[in-house]
């Protein structure tokens, strides 16, 4: 008999990946998804997350599953932070609780890297309200573990690259489309991860509860400062650059001027992490290294065949 995996945000960008690559390995899936119609190529059972975040887990969605892949939430920076909490942290919790009575043996939950900023001893400031409802539900799980028999397991991507793209990579891809992104200077960070290679990371983890520690951040190890970002953009455009080139100087002093007034533009705060990571370089988990993983793809080499799209953090 197959072994069964529940993965929730089955519909998703990441969820939809996911099922299809443990399908591949023999996996029985089963999926969640707000509306059960846009998951087509597993059953799929329909959750709402303020419903879950309430205590009302119905028995039937856990049950059988060996391994579930929490991946569903509210995945965008700005949100409103009660609502951030009630789905990031309380539907998370009370599906772990859920997944706990129906005899799941291991519970892998899709955090974010913009977590670490809330660390114990992590630089800068102690997050916003997006990193703070990924850290109170890695909180409550880790403290719940201790007292079940179900192993827990959180997973910190990087931004995520590759597939069906939306967000701060869409928006910076349109720009170069149109010639509207200029040639950016050599400032900040963003470490990223390509989509299949963070799908192979997951399914990897779920697959090995019994491995070391719980939390694991995933990245391709690569350094992304704006230039390289927007280089590779103009490439995908078929521009050789574009044709105008903004300073480090000027930038940096319009980006504390848009920050002051609460106004910073997508090239500045889309694209960049919380003031305590803004600048940290994200190394591959040695402890996935010795599964056999090891990120495939650079954000270059991902993208030049088409122009994917994609992203989460």
């Amino acid at each position: 008999m197959s072994r069964i995996a529940l993965v929730t945000g089955g519909g998703g960008y990441i969820g939809s990946a996911l099922c299809r690559a443990l399908q591949g390995q023999g996996w029985c899936v089963r999926a969640t998804a707000r509306d059960p119609a846009t998951v087509t190529a597993t059953p799929c059972i329909a959750l709402e997350l303020e419903d879950a975040a309430a205590g009302h887990v119905a028995a039937q969605v856990c049950r059988d599953a060996e391994v579930v892949f929490h991946l569903a939430g509210i995945a965008h920076r700005g949100a409103d932070a009660l609502a951030l909490e009630r789905i990031n942290c309380d539907a998370t919790l009370a599906l772990a609780r859920a997944a706990e009575a129906a005899g799941v043996v291991h519970f892998v939950y899709l955090s974010s890297l913009y977590a670490g900023a809330c660390d114990p001893g992590a630089r800068g400031a102690r997050g916003e309200a997006y990193a703070r409802s990924k850290r109170l539900a890695e909180l409550g799980l880790l403290g719940a573990e201790r007292d079940w028999r179900m192993r827990v397991t959180i997973v910190r991507p990087a931004l995520v690259y590759g597939g069906a793209m939306k967000g701060r990579l869409a928006t910076l891809r349109a720009l170069a489309q149109k010639g509207w992104l200029p040639d950016l200077p050599p400032v900040g960070n963003t470490p990223m991860i390509a989509l299949p290679d963070l799908v192979h990371a997951l399914a990897l983890l779920g697959a090995h509860p019994t491995i070391s520690g719980n939390i694991f951040t995933v990245s391709d190890g690569e350094r992304y400062p704006l230039d390289r970002v927007a280089r590779a953009m103009h490439r995908l455009a078929g521009r050789g650059g574009g044709g105008w080139r903004v300073p480090a100087g000027p930038f940096a002093l319009a980006l504390a001027a848009a920050a002051r007034l609460g106004r910073l533009p997508v090239l500045g705060s889309r694209l960049a992490l919380p003031r305590g990571l803004a600048d940290w370089a994200v190394e591959p988990d040695q402890r996935l290294r010795a599964l056999g993983w090891t990120p495939a793809l650079s954000l270059e080499t991902a993208l030049a065949p088409a122009m994917p799209d994609g992203e989460r953090a």
